[in-house]
């Protein structure tokens, strides 16, 4: 469901640059917004993203440029 373009890919380093459906549920579901901050809610997919990169020997830099996230994961030396 995510609008996803792999930017760069190779032994040392992947950008992906993705819109997440995460975030667009959260705008449009009221009932989200009594439960958690929208702060709290991207924190948890920072966390999700952090730990799989952590996990798999990548270091994981999120960044937001409008409606979109790039992750950019870089190889531990």
């Amino acid at each position: 469901g995510n609008d996803v373009t792999l930017e760069i890919l190779d032994e040392h380093q992947a950008v992906v640059r993705m819109r997440p459906i995460y975030f667009d549920l959260y705008k449009q579901t009221a009932h989200l917004k009594q439960q958690i901050s929208f702060e709290d809610y991207r924190k948890l997919f920072e966390t999700v993203w952090e730990d799989r990169a952590k996990n798999a020997g990548w270091e994981l830099i999120i960044e937001y440029k409008k409606e979109q996230v790039i992750l950019d994961f870089k190889k531990k030396m």
